[in-house]
């Protein structure tokens, strides 16, 4: 089985002044739960793990970078490979871009977690200096933690230095079942690939 790696843009926040886009809402089942889907025309923007926080807490914070998000319940989903890419944790081939938008530090942080092999781990601290700031671990952590990208950027990947699971915006109980769920799929020998063939 292979890991197909999600083609993902990260871009600057957008100005203050600018209109807020109108955002589409839709809910994707999947083997962790209900995943929240946040997108626009032909991009996705924030992915949310619901299951344990629930849809309106998913929905309240993620009104902070997005102000206008319309829940659509019963609407078709309009990206059907991403939908079995998700699913299935990424294994299926996934067409789709993915934009995340934050500050140049943001970025830089999130760009290093994509890094971070499957079913694999490091700590905060791993984590800073791979991305260029050693010193700058709580910054770092300040980062991860606004990762829109639920999944997709693997901010489930880090952990404390002392093997602990640390925190995590979607619940730790979400965050323990990925990792589990990665170290079974790790152990079928899913290779790694970046294209879909």
């Amino acid at each position: 089985m292979r890991e197909y790696i999600p083609y993902i843009c990260f871009g600057p926040k957008l100005p203050r002044t600018t209109p807020p886009t109108e955002y589409i809402g839709s809910v994707i089942s999947t083997p962790i739960g209900e995943i929240l889907c946040v997108y626009e025309e032909k991009t996705i923007v924030a992915l949310a793990l619901t299951e344990e926080v629930g849809l309106s807490q998913a929905m309240h914070k993620l009104h902070r970078s997005f102000e206008r998000i319309t829940l659509k319940k019963n609407a078709s989903f309009p990206f059907e490979d991403t939908r079995n890419a998700i699913r299935s944790f990424l294994k299926a081939c996934c067409s789709q871009s993915f934009l995340a938008r934050g500050t140049p530090f943001q970025i830089r942080v999130w760009q290093t977690l994509t890094e971070i092999r499957f079913a694999e781990h490091c700590s905060y601290s791993v984590l800073a200096a791979k991305a260029g700031f050693p010193r700058a671990v709580r910054a770092v952590a300040s980062a991860v933690a606004a990762n829109p990208l639920a999944v997709v950027v693997p901010c489930h990947r880090i952990i404390h230095k002392n093997g602990t699971l640390g925190a995590f915006g979607w619940g730790p109980k979400t965050k323990e079942k990925l990792l589990v769920l990665e170290q079974r799929v790790k152990q079928t020998n899913w290779k790694r690939s970046g294209n879909c063939n």
